[in-house]
């Protein structure tokens, strides 16, 4: 015999809708998640590749502006070489952030003793490839190379 109490259908009611609303939270959570990761290797890939993007804005501003064809050659030959030079810009930007942390590492680690350098060394490289931008080349400047000695 299969007698249930009001209060146990209600309570049953309660745990679907709880369990409802844990998986439609979850779902959320999930494609948020996969949002953020596809807008961040989208920046990442065009920030190593900036030649690629001017080929990909100018479809999306004809598509958004409703440009004409006129309209679209004129805003490629704008965009184009206007987006090398700022890429250009970021390349430097990026070699005085890492000449900067190169000569921090290197004031830091006279400081310390080896044990500690070594540690210090892993520390760097870490942040150097997790946070700073990536560039071509480091060139440390003549002028502030120079670490003072303490």
């Amino acid at each position: 015999m299969n007698t249930l109490t009001p209060y146990r259908t209600n309570m049953s009611r309660w745990v679907q809708c709880g369990v409802l609303l844990l998986v439609f939270t979850a779902g959320g959570i999930v494609g948020a998640m996969v949002a953020a990761k596809t807008i961040h290797s989208r920046m990442n890939y065009y920030r190593e590749h900036p030649e690629a993007l001017p080929a990909a804005m100018v479809p999306r501003l004809k598509y958004e502006l409703g440009l004409n064809e006129g309209q679209v050659e004129r805003v490629r030959d704008i965009i184009t070489p206007r987006h090398a030079r700022i890429a250009e810009y970021q390349q430097q930007n990026a070699r005085a952030m890492h000449n900067e942390f190169k000569l921090m590492e290197e004031e830091v680690a006279q400081v310390l003793d080896e044990k500690q350098n070594a540690m210090w060394r892993e520390v760097t490289n870490s942040v150097r490839e997790r946070y700073l931008p990536k560039t071509q080349t480091v060139d440390v400047p003549d002028d502030s190379s120079e670490v003072p000695k303490s």
